[in-house]
């Protein structure tokens, strides 16, 4: 499922964009809490439902096309359990990856995280729990780069 699927005129123009991945449709509510602050900051963005576990051929197609794409990119991944999908995503780009899984009620604490936070060598996905927070992060890292950007932060 691409909601907003990638957008051939921005990937011409090298834009700034955030990629949120979801590994099921069932993240969308809580994605949407990433990508309602992404548009306050003004930030293009494309959401995408893709399991690493069931779609990986298809996921690493994608992310091929956005590592030729040229723009800027940050993914946030949004996965629950063992969250591969941090992991694959990372493993096959150079941008930053912020993993947000979201909160469970069966998990201890609320959240299935530590998967995020436990990568092997030369994955070096960060791991924010609060989406408004992960939003935030691809704010000011953007901002590094774009003094517009940085004045409404």
């Amino acid at each position: 499922m691409v909601d907003r699927p990638l957008n051939t005129e921005a990937q011409n123009r090298k834009e700034q964009r955030a990629v949120i991945i979801m590994g099921s449709k069932s993240d969308s509510d809580f994605s949407k809490n990433i990508t309602d602050e992404l548009e306050r900051y003004g930030i293009d963005y494309d959401t995408i439902a893709m399991s690493a576990h069931k779609q990986t051929e298809a996921l690493l197609e994608l992310l091929n096309t956005y590592n030729e794409s040229g723009g800027k990119i940050i993914y946030v991944t949004v996965a629950g359990m063992t969250d591969a999908l941090s992991g694959v995503v990372k493993g096959n780009v150079i941008s930053p990856v912020i993993s947000c899984p979201p909160p469970r009620k069966d998990a201890p604490g609320g959240y299935y995280f530590l998967s995020s936070l436990e990568s092997p060598s030369k994955i070096s996905n960060m791991t924010i729990l609060n989406p408004k927070n992960a939003a935030l992060a691809v704010a000011e890292i953007f901002a590094l780069n774009n003094p517009q950007l940085a004045s409404v932060l």
